[in-house]
């Protein structure tokens, strides 16, 4: 490890920026080669580690910081999808219950009035996977912006 890593490193910590970074570190470098030679330098394990080590002790840091903030614990990953799953659940539950009785009271209006019966819109498949795909995007984000 010399001193070169050390502040290359250091600037991408700072700011993740791999190309800034390694034009920080060797600033007779071009422009143009300093993101294939910062990528050379992150497959090096000791210094990818190191990166890794740092983001993951900042971002324990910024829950701890947070935690204390706020005086609860903060929902994890896992605690997050426990709960939209019940809140879908519930959802399609209500919605099957409310389809059954509009239903029911559509048929016999339809049937007075000679018309057809519309089912009522309740959430599909792909669109609860679509939320699910959109809170782990949320997920990610916020952990990238921490």
């Amino acid at each position: 490890m010399n001193l070169r890593h050390e502040t290359f490193i250091q600037e991408m910590i700072a700011h993740g920026n791999r190309r800034e970074a390694y034009l920080k570190a060797y600033p007779q470098s071009s422009h143009a080669a300093a993101y294939n030679n910062a990528c050379r330098l992150l497959a090096i394990p000791y210094i990818r580690n190191k990166i890794q080590e740092a983001y993951t002790a900042t971002e324990n840091t910024v829950l701890q910081q947070l935690q204390q903030d706020y005086g609860a614990e903060l929902a994890d990953v896992y605690d997050k999808r426990m709960l939209l799953a019940r809140i879908i659940k519930t959802a399609l539950q209500q919605n099957e219950t409310n389809t059954t009785k509009t239903e029911t009271k559509t048929a016999t209006l339809a049937t007075k009035r000679n018309r057809s019966v519309t089912n009522s819109q309740q959430p599909t498949i792909s669109q609860v996977l679509r939320a699910i795909v959109l809170d782990t995007k949320l997920e990610y984000g916020w952990k990238r912006k921490l």
